[in-house]
């Protein structure tokens, strides 16, 4: 077998693409991706590398006649290779490429000096001069030798910042005017002329001198230019700016690495940009079409209407559109028809909505009230059992689809985040499972410590009614055996180093399972984009994230935001919460309880964090991390099983 492999090459290169060629470019179009996902010992694996790479080499070949190739899980010479190689390619004047790197990285503040972490390349504890790895200097006067004439280098790797001269896409972004499209082919020829006319050695990073996060909000920005917001023109530099400046914590960075740059730019033109009549591919069409009706959410079939905007389905789609929008807007004016609890309020919904499905519910409230005076409606939703437990939420079982079929029996989950206050008090009194902030047991790590954003988070970190983070999923299973006694209930978990099981007859506090968090998330399995609406024009009502204007920079205090319908606050931001489940795909078949894989390496986050940007905090988005990994915005909350 090993004779094989070297026979077959040092390192495999995949390319597709091949009969992609762009009839709206009069150049070729080049990308070169490298990416790993298996490490050296002691560096984490990055499995995600490539499925985000991937969709970006799909994306550009597909839509925009690139010419993909794939470089998996290289070694550091196998980097160098691949680039002497382009390096005796024949490029015409108008040809352009792109390099991608998609792996971990690392800094060496004494010598000012960033790093790509290639599959070889070993840990600093091993490798203190970053032998074994590929400096972004070095990376940068490699990449200038190739004698194309426009390329652009794209790092999503930590401290990706040190590479170039670089300028924050947050500063850039604003000069974007618009979506400015061009109105026929002569225009469209005139831009990339206007583009290409001088050489152009350009880049963007996934952030600056600081760690990013394993699932990649830059890739996610990525896919989000080329496949949404951009299509059908002509895009250049500023659009993806523009694009990469919704994204924060960290922020991407852009800018030149050549001194041969003389005003030359990148484009990404879209395969009917020149054409005024528009080209559409059937089977991508009824493909896309397929997956948005499967999917079935308003984010879904805009995402269908923006990409395929002359498609077969886009009266369809419009119409979905309008009908959720519709139903959106009946959901905001019950919402706030009982946040005002009054006759008035009542008789407006009715009026305005009078085949709601809350008529009778509508009907029944203003009968009970007598003015603005009188004390909220308690939730209809919310149902309590003669067992009451203070803090938590009564969740009645049911069925879902999340989008398999899940059957739950009736549980308990909290009704807050658990704080810095309950999650200290444990950790004190067992003088064990500190958050990696407080490892020794006092502020070192929030004064001194290597994680910057620790130092950042300040009083946010520490304020007793704050959601506790730098948490790891062992340390969450570890407070739920220990709240457990302390309220006289049987343990649930059996902890044995890294090793734990579980005990579902036990009627002890546990994480809850990924099903459960998002059928709590959604309401009882609501179809909710959100926990509590799916209008994201309401979301900093509801979710403390990145970029919304909810007025917290960081964490803020639990249930400082609106409940959903159950009462539970900040399912969707404020922290990443964990859940029980090893992270795997979904099964296909129904699944009555479901307590996930049996073994893998990675357990489920849920929810997003004040750290994300709306998309992650969908209820249903996945995550996963190590289990015995720590981060700045990791949290859980607690569920039980009722009985």
């Amino acid at each position: 077998m090993m004779k094989r492999r070297i026979l077959l090459s040092v390192f495999s290169i995949l390319v597709v693409g091949l009969q992609a060629q762009n009839p709206a470019r009069s150049g070729t179009d080049h990308a070169v991706c490298f990416y790993v996902t298996t490490f050296q010992p002691d560096w984490p694996a990055l499995p995600e590398t490539k499925t985000e790479v991937e969709a970006i080499g799909a994306q550009l070949a597909d839509d925009y006649g690139f010419t993909v190739e794939y470089v998996p899980n290289p070694k550091k010479a196998d980097i160098k290779s691949k680039i002497l190689e382009l390096n005796r390619r024949n490029f015409r004047e108008k040809d352009q490429l792109l390099l991608f790197f998609s792996m971990h990285g690392h800094f060496i503040t004494a010598a000012d000096r960033g790093y790509l972490i290639p599959a070889d390349g070993k840990t600093p504890a091993n490798d203190p001069l970053g032998d074994s790895w590929l400096s972004y200097d070095d990376l940068g006067a490699y990449v200038s030798q190739i004698p194309c004439r426009h390329v652009l280098l794209s790092l999503d790797a930590c401290y990706s910042g040190a590479f170039g001269i670089r300028q924050s896409t947050t500063e850039r972004s604003k000069s974007y005017p618009g979506d400015v499209k061009p109105s026929g082919s002569q225009e469209c020829k005139k831009m990339q002329e206007e583009a290409l006319f001088a050489d152009s050695y350009l880049y963007f990073t996934a952030g600056g001198l600081t760690r990013t996060p394993a699932r990649s909000r830059f890739a996610d920005a990525w896919l989000e230019a080329l496949g949404e917001g951009w299509l059908k023109k002509v895009i250049a530099t500023n659009e993806l700016r523009y694009a990469f400046g919704s994204v924060r914590n960290p922020a991407p960075e852009g800018g030149i690495f050549s001194r041969k740059t003389n005003g030359g730019d990148f484009v990404f033109v879209h395969k009917s940009a020149c054409s005024n009549t528009p080209v559409i591919d059937k089977t991508a069409d009824k493909a896309a079409w397929q997956t948005a009706k499967n999917t079935g959410t308003l984010a879904a079939y805009r995402k269908y209407a923006a990409s395929f905007p002359n498609g077969e389905f886009r009266p369809l789609a419009d119409q979905k559109i309008r009908e959720i929008e519709a139903a959106q807007k009946e959901e905001i004016a019950w919402e706030e028809a009982k946040r005002l609890n009054t006759r008035e309020a009542y008789d407006q919904f009715l009026q305005d909505y009078p085949g709601s499905d809350y008529k009778e519910l509508a009907s029944l409230y203003r009968s009970q009230v007598a003015g603005k005076n009188t004390p909220a409606v308690k939730e209809e939703t919310t149902k309590t059992t003669t067992e009451d437990l203070p803090g938590f939420v009564f969740l009645q079982g049911g069925d879902f689809k999340m989008p398999h079929s899940v059957t739950l029996s009736d549980f308990y989950v909290s009704r807050y985040e658990i704080t810095v206050k309950e999650y200290l008090e444990f950790a004190n009194s067992t003088n064990s499972n500190f958050p990696e902030w407080k490892e020794k047991g006092s502020s070192y790590n929030i004064q001194t410590g290597s994680n910057n954003h620790y130092k950042k988070l300040g009083s946010a970190l520490t304020n007793s009614n704050h959601p506790i983070v730098g948490i790891s999923w062992l340390n969450a299973v570890a407070y739920c055996n220990w709240r457990s006694e302390q309220d006289g209930f049987q343990k649930v978990y059996s902890i044995s180093g890294s090793n734990v099981t579980a005990n579902w007859n036990a009627n002890g506090y546990r994480l809850p399972t990924e099903a459960e968090w998002e059928y709590a998330a959604r309401s009882r399995g609501k179809d909710e984009e959100w926990a509590g609406t799916s209008s994201e024009s309401s979301l900093s009502q509801y979710a403390n994230a990145s970029g919304t204007g909810d007025g917290y920079e960081y964490t803020a205090p639990v249930g400082s935001f609106k409940a959903n319908s159950l009462g539970l606050f900040d399912m969707s931001g404020n922290v990443w919460e964990w859940c029980w489940d090893w992270y795997g795909t979904y099964p296909t078949s129904s699944q009555n309880n479901p307590h996930g894989p049996d073994s893998g390496s990675y357990r489920v986050l849920r929810g997003g964090s004040w750290n994300d940007i709306p998309s992650d905090l969908r209820c249903a988005n996945r995550s996963y991390s190590g289990p015995v990994n720590r981060y700045f915005d990791y949290g859980f909350r607690l569920a039980r099983a009722a009985r």
